[in-house]
């Protein structure tokens, strides 16, 4: 859906490397992009070329909140978010610094949310998330 809705404004990347120093390059969940010729085809995105991160986290919940978004933050990625689903919520994380990001903000099903990075551009939460599962008595 991503690729689809950012069309010509954005390159998606899913599970591909993002180089953030010499000894540093994290396989996000997906990368946002800025557009260039060769989709990053001769050399891996870097931070300035990072419009914002995803990371689907379940049982990896923790390190994606304690040590991938510091790195991300650290790095000067303006924003991470984290598709939490054993909260079913994202958690959008905003104004990077050296200790990690100083803004968490929480999305629930029935909010809507824009990365701070593209113009113009929200997203359904429910559309985000894995379907909700009814639960039968069989």
């Amino acid at each position: 859906m991503l690729q689809r809705e950012l069309e010509g404004i954005a390159f998606v990347s899913a599970q591909n490397p993002i180089h953030l120093s010499q000894n540093s390059e994290p396989e996000p969940d997906v990368a946002v992009l800025r557009i260039r010729k060769d989709e990053y085809l001769e050399e891996h995105p870097e931070p300035g070329d990072i419009l914002w991160i995803v990371e689907v986290s379940d049982t990896t919940l923790s390190f994606d909140r304690l040590v991938k978004t510091v790195l991300y933050a650290q790095a000067g990625i303006a924003e991470a978010w984290i598709m939490n689903l054993p909260e079913d919520c994202i958690e959008v994380f905003t104004e990077p610094g050296t200790e990690g990001y100083a803004q968490l903000a929480v999305y629930r099903r029935g909010d809507r949310v824009s990365p701070s990075t593209v113009a113009d551009v929200e997203f359904a939460v429910e559309d985000l998330l894995p379907p909700v599962v009814e639960e039968t008595d069989e």
